[in-house]
């Protein structure tokens, strides 16, 4: 029996064994507790600090708005710190100034708040047939601004035959009494100028001088005339980044060849460039072709 109960009080942990690992606990949680104060201490001194004031706000990426009307959207307190700040709450308060396409808001320790500001690029010119108030108009058919508000892009100062003319007209909209920030979406206008915005991104040389882009109404879909041509170039109603792309070695072609023209057609995209010279007869005109053609693409005469 004194052998039983011996090897039962083995099999069980001492009360110095239990002691011992409640005083582990015990410190363990202490320590916790500890550094969860000074966590909490260092976060209080952290958020309430001088030191993450905010005493700068730059602003850059703008010009068609105006930093002081930034800062008057953006409404930041005199007396606020980086962490107090929303930066979406921020990009909100711009979002619906015309000019603007997106905002970027950052933090940078420890005292300055960055604003950029990514603008929409002025394209064409578009006159309100109603009103006769004038807008710019962007890449993705956005009314940006008013057209007085937006300089023409720089040109080259030493050539006067360099500089850029003013920017083009976009005419023939069905609709009038536009309003800043609404967008072009009839007659697939966006499509025309996202093409168009490639071209000048492209730098292509024939962009310098565009006068008008038009949409005709009729059967010929969209129209574009430069100021040093007195002809059409037509470019119908689809494909216009293909057909637009076509422009640059035709003119190119044209102008070594001193040929004035009535007319590009782009139309017909399979059969080719349709061009209308005004002073060759059509035999004369398959003949320079066949000799010298800017393209693999056909031409003929209307």
């Amino acid at each position: 029996m004194a052998r039983k109960r011996k090897q039962q009080s083995e099999s069980k942990p001492g009360w110095r064994d239990t002691l011992r690992r409640a005083r582990r606990w015990t410190l363990a949680l202490v320590a916790l507790a500890v550094l969860g104060y000074a966590a909490l201490d260092l976060a209080d001194y952290v958020l309430r600090s001088d030191l993450f004031m905010i005493r700068d706000v730059e602003v850059e990426g703008n010009c068609l708005v105006s930093e002081d009307e930034i800062l008057e959207r953006l409404d930041i307190p005199a007396v606020v710190r980086l962490w107090q700040v929303d930066p979406e709450a921020l990009k909100a308060r711009l979002a619906d100034l015309p000019p603007i396409k997106s905002v970027e808001v950052r933090r940078l320790l420890p005292q300055t708040l960055s604003i950029t500001i990514e603008e929409r690029a002025p394209l064409a010119i578009c006159e309100d047939a109603r009103s006769g108030r004038r807008f710019a108009v962007d890449d993705e058919g956005y009314l940006i601004a008013d057209a007085e508000e937006v300089a023409p892009p720089p040109g080259d100062s030493e050539s006067r035959d360099a500089r850029p003319a003013p920017f083009p007209v976009l005419a023939g909209l069905s609709r009038s009494g536009w309003k800043a920030g609404e967008r072009i979406e009839e007659e697939r206008a966006p499509e025309v100028l996202r093409a168009l915005g490639l071209a000048l991104a492209r730098e292509e040389e024939w962009t310098r001088d565009l006068l008008e882009i038009r949409a005709s109404r009729d059967a010929r879909g969209w129209v574009l005339k430069r100021r040093s041509m007195n002809a059409e170039i037509i470019l119908g109603d689809r494909h216009f980044v293909e057909r637009i792309g076509r422009i640059e070695p035709v003119l190119r072609f044209l102008s070594k060849e001193q040929i004035e023209v009535a007319y590009v057609d782009l139309r017909f995209d399979e059969q080719g460039i349709l061009i209308r010279p005004r002073h060759l007869d059509p035999v004369a005109w398959v003949e320079k072709v066949a000799r010298r053609s800017p393209s693999r693409e056909k031409q003929g005469p209307v």
